[in-house]
């Protein structure tokens, strides 16, 4: 339990960091967990209850999982969620930054470890007949459209999502269509790839408080303009692949793109707004059908409004 604490906090502090400390964000996430370990109660954090021994909850029914390795994807692997023997469509999720494909596990039975799981939960308990099917390369990793990236995950690419995820997903699971493509933080980021690479693909895509750079910040040439975001770009993208493969850069040359709706924490504990807004701004500019939905108040990094989700995949 303690290593996979430190994991966790070593990412969401290279998420949030600065020059010499981390940020007003890691520093709460700090806290709860010290208060956590020292059977404390976190009050007065900004943040859900971290405790690394959590009061499980009653798993709600009907929900089934099961989980396994992608056969012939070196590190890559799978959970996959159903509510109904029917469902009518498929959620292929991307989790953040220091999770795991087991997110919507740890949602139903209440066992997350420092990372509050209520939006999960809520979405989870208004969701019509569906299957999500969530992907991992670990705990933190990007999609490239290079085909032959040279950085760990090597496998993380485009091509072989299209090429060898999907098959094997479509073949051992049988995900019905149509496929909805759907992101928090650093898996924001891996939906607008998806979303912008392989627009037939989707039938809609949702990034929430997605890990996207601002317009303004180039993480190869200013170390320091979205620090811990451009951390992890460098270490999945070399400056040529960000020139020509970042989200922007996608949306750019895209000619189509599925509807979207993006969210955003106008207090985001990592400082995420402005890039989500200036995607979904690109977007909308670039004639395409795009919703930013801002959460001014009440919300931070973890939190995105789950019943809001659920009206856009509903409508038309």
């Amino acid at each position: 339990m303690k290593n996979q604490i430190t994991r966790r906090l070593a990412l969401i502090c290279a998420l949030s960091m600065s020059i010499g400390a981390c940020s007003p964000g890691f520093n709460r996430v700090i806290s709860s967990a010290n208060k956590a370990v020292d059977g404390r109660s976190n009050t007065n954090t900004g943040i859900p209850d971290a405790s690394p021994t959590p009061q499980p909850r009653a798993v709600i029914t009907p929900w089934k999982s099961v989980c396994g390795d992608i056969t012939g994807v070196a590190g890559a692997t799978y959970c996959a969620y159903t509510n109904s023997p029917t469902p009518q469509q498929t959620i292929w999720f991307f989790h953040g930054l220091a999770d795991s494909p087991s997110v919507f596990t740890e949602a139903l039975q209440g066992t997350s470890v420092l990372i509050s799981r209520d939006s999960y939960l809520e979405l989870l308990q208004n969701l019509p007949a569906v299957k999500i099917v969530a992907i991992s390369y670990g705990l933190s990793w990007l999609l490239n459209l290079n085909p032959v990236r040279t950085q760990d995950p090597v496998n993380a690419t485009v091509d072989v999502f299209t090429s060898q995820i999907m098959p094997f997903i479509e073949k051992t699971l049988q995900p019905p269509r149509p496929y909805l493509a759907m992101g928090h933080s650093m898996g924001g980021f891996n939906t607008a790839t998806l979303c912008a690479a392989l627009p037939d693909m989707w039938s809609k895509c949702v990034l929430l408080n997605a890990m996207i750079p601002e317009t303004t910040c180039n993480p190869f040439l200013d170390n320091f303009c979205n620090a811990g975001p451009g951390m992890v770009v460098r270490g999945n993208f070399t400056a040529a692949d960000w020139d020509a493969y970042s989200p922007f850069a996608l949306l750019k040359k895209a000619k189509k793109l599925p509807k979207s709706f993006v969210t955003a924490c106008a207090k985001d504990d990592f400082g995420l707004f402005a890039g989500p807004q200036a995607w979904s701004t690109q977007a909308s500019a670039g004639g395409f059908d795009s919703t930013f939905y801002p959460v001014m108040t009440g919300c931070d990094h973890v939190h995105w409004p789950a019943k809001k989700v659920i009206e856009f995949m509903q409508g038309n």
